[in-house]
């Protein structure tokens, strides 16, 4: 673990004088700041609302840094919670965010509010994370009983 907090970074050298992030100012932004910026959107919105792409070009980085910044975020989110309440408030918090955004007609990113709740779950060991590669070479055998027409079947041949 990283002696890094997240929440504690200053963002406020990527905003302009009104408040707002400057978008020039974010393209010149550290790989820490970059972090807390995608930390305060999963403590804000419980997920991260656009695809990775709109971020690496907000940050004039490639989608694969962005990429590893998000696991790490989630690993220290996972890392710095409380298991117990950091389980809750992810299925709660997760399963309202997902629930409006299918009342808004947006099932592609509630989807992506279950992976990504799922994820984090799985940091927090609190859901197995399934197999990519199943071995299923094995010989399998079936027994099936007498089915009822067969006695029939065999009756009339006896008959």
């Amino acid at each position: 673990m990283t002696g890094i907090k997240y929440e504690n970074i200053d963002l406020s050298t990527l905003r302009n004088e009104h408040g707002e992030l400057d978008r020039d100012k974010l393209k010149e932004a550290t790989a820490k700041q970059r972090r807390g910026y995608l930390y305060n959107l999963y403590m804000e919105k419980g997920h991260i609302p656009k695809p990775q792409r709109y971020y690496a070009e907000l940050f004039d980085s490639s989608q694969s840094r962005i990429s590893v910044d998000l696991k790490k975020v989630r690993k220290y989110i996972a890392e710095n919670l409380d298991s117990e309440k950091a389980k809750v408030d992810i299925e709660l918090f997760g399963d309202k965010i997902k629930e409006k955004l299918l009342e808004e007609g947006e099932p592609y990113k509630a989807w992506k509010v279950v992976s990504q709740k799922t994820e984090m779950l799985q940091e927090l060991g609190e859901v197995t994370k399934a197999a990519d590669k199943l071995d299923v070479n094995q010989e399998l055998e079936i027994s099936i009983g007498d089915l009822p027409n067969q006695k029939e079947e065999q009756e009339t041949e006896d008959d």
